[in-house]
């Protein structure tokens, strides 16, 4: 991946020493896309969270419940008593829970708390952090187009609602949502998903 205001340019120095091929311009790398509007780079992982959440309901053979926030606000993980999860269970709540760390280290900041709180307890879970894991990925299906943009330099914004308005984007403090994306079909079997920790018995959480 080059990234330079002239890319051919350097496209071209690396082609004298090595072989090169021209793939045009960035669109997916390592399960992030990228979309171009009015000169801003966008960038957000809409069909990997769509996919994950495709095959979540599939396995479980009922919808996610969505909701409005990553996490309760009165839901406090290092107090829940509840029944620590068996084998299986804690298995699908460790790859939920990866799952959602690797969407924030790309564009995902808003869960970064949510995520941060589960992941503490990733390695004795309770029946508490999973349902709290549900929610999480109920919110994700709700806002899986949540996307930041790389140098909007070129964007106006209106300091008096905080927003930034286009046709296309809302951008509220640099981070971009309901962002209008074409739809997506699930995931495929190349990559990443978490079936293989889904019980085929496993009850629906809701």
């Amino acid at each position: 991946v080059i990234a330079s205001n002239d890319c051919e340019e350097i496209a071209e120095k690396i082609r004298e020493k090595f072989p090169l091929s021209n793939l045009g311009k960035l669109s997916v790398f390592l399960g992030m896309e990228y979309e171009e509007h009015e000169g801003v780079l966008v960038m957000h992982a809409t069909r990997y969270t769509l996919g994950v959440i495709a095959d979540l309901e599939a396995d479980l053979d009922c919808p996610l419940r969505t909701f409005d926030t990553p996490m309760a606000s009165d839901y406090v993980a290092s107090d829940d008593t509840t029944d620590e999860l068996r084998y299986q269970k804690k298995r699908l709540y460790q790859a939920l829970i990866g799952t959602a760390q690797w969407l924030v280290t790309n564009v995902r900041f808003d869960i970064a708390y949510a995520v941060g709180k589960l992941a503490r307890h990733a390695n004795a879970p309770r029946e508490g952090h999973l349902k709290a894991a549900w929610r999480l990925f109920g919110y994700l299906k709700k806002y899986p187009d949540v996307a930041i943009p790389i140098d909007p330099t070129e964007m106006s914004v209106d300091r008096s609602g905080g927003c930034c308005c286009s046709d296309e984007l809302r951008i509220y403090d640099g981070t971009i949502i309901d962002k209008q994306v074409p739809s997506v079909s699930p995931m495929g079997d190349s990559e990443m998903h978490l079936t293989a920790y889904v019980d085929a018995g496993l009850d629906c959480p809701y």
